[in-house]
C-alpha cells in the first residue's frame, strides 16, 4: 500500500542520515565524543516528530490506494496529498447551481486564509466521463483557479464512489445526465484525517477557519 509520497518518504527518512563529523554516531567523530549520543537521539525524536505529522492513521483518507488523474494529466494517488491541509468537495463543472455557489464558499474560504498558510483546495469530479483532465483544466482556467492550491481529480466510477462514501457525500445522477449532490466542505488535516465538515452552501465559514487555524498553531 501507497501511503507517503515518495519524494516526501524520501526526504523524511534521510533525515536521520545527515550526520556530520559531530555526531558520535559519523565514523570521522573523536573518540572522546563516542559515548555521547545526545545529538543522535535528538535528531531521531525530531525526525520521529516530522514523520508523525505526515504519516496516515487508521482514520486518514490516505489510506485509499486507488489512481487518480489531476488537471495536468498527472497520476497520483490521495497519500501524495499529504502534509498539507486540504479542503475537499465533491463537484462536477456542467453544474449550472449548487457548483457554482460551492467553489464560491471555496474561493471565500481561500480569500480569508493568512498569505503563509499551506492549506490546498481539492475538487473531485462526480462525473468523470465528462470531466476528463482536459475538461478540468479548463474549468480551472474558467474559474480563474489558483492551480498552485487548487487541484481537481478526475477518477474511476467506483472510486468516485468510495471517497463520497468515506466522507460523507451522497450523490445521484438524474434522468437528464446531472447530479443531485450533498454540498459539504471537508478539511482535512496533513495526514488525510477529517477534521471539520462544512455542510450547506453559503454557511459560515468561521468555525472552518478557525479550525484550520488550530492546524496551523
Amino acid at each position: 500500500m501507497k501511503i507517503i509520497a515518495p519524494a516526501t518518504l524520501l526526504v523524511v527518512l534521510a533525515a536521520p542520515l545527515a550526520l556530520n563529523a559531530s555526531c558520535p554516531m559519523h565514523p570521522k567523530a573523536p573518540p572522546e565524543l563516542q559515548a555521547d549520543h545526545s545529538c543522535c537521539r535528538i535528531a531521531q525524536e525530531k525526525w520521529e516528530a516530522a514523520l508523525a505529522k505526515i504519516a496516515p492513521s487508521e482514520l486518514s483518507l490516505y489510506q485509499v490506494t486507488s489512481e487518480w488523474q489531476t488537471q495536468s494529466g498527472n497520476k497520483i494517488v490521495l497519500a501524495d496529498l499529504a502534509g498539507h491541509p486540504q479542503f475537499v468537495a465533491l463537484a462536477y463543472t456542467n453544474c449550472q447551481y449548487a457548483c457554482p455557489r460551492l467553489i464560491a464558499d471555496l474561493k471565500a474560504i481561500e480569500y480569508s486564509l493568512p498569505a503563509d498558510s499551506e492549506a490546498k483546495i481539492l475538487i473531485v469530479s462526480i462525473d468523470p466521463a465528462r470531466d476528463t483532465p482536459e475538461r478540468l483544466a479548463a474549468y480551472a482556467s474558467e474559474q480563474e483557479l489558483d492551480t498552485s492550491r487548487w487541484t481537481l481529480l478526475n477518477g474511476a466510477p467506483g472510486d468516485v464512489l468510495e471517497l463520497a462514501n468515506l466522507l460523507g457525500v451522497r450523490y445521484a445522477k438524474t434522468p437528464t445526465g446531472d447530479y443531485t449532490h450533498s454540498n459539504i466542505i471537508t478539511l482535512l488535516n496533513a495526514k488525510g484525517e477529517i477534521v471539520h465538515q462544512q455542510n450547506g452552501l453559503g454557511a459560515d465559514n468561521k468555525p472552518t477557519l478557525e479550525k484550520l487555524a488550530k492546524l496551523d498553531s
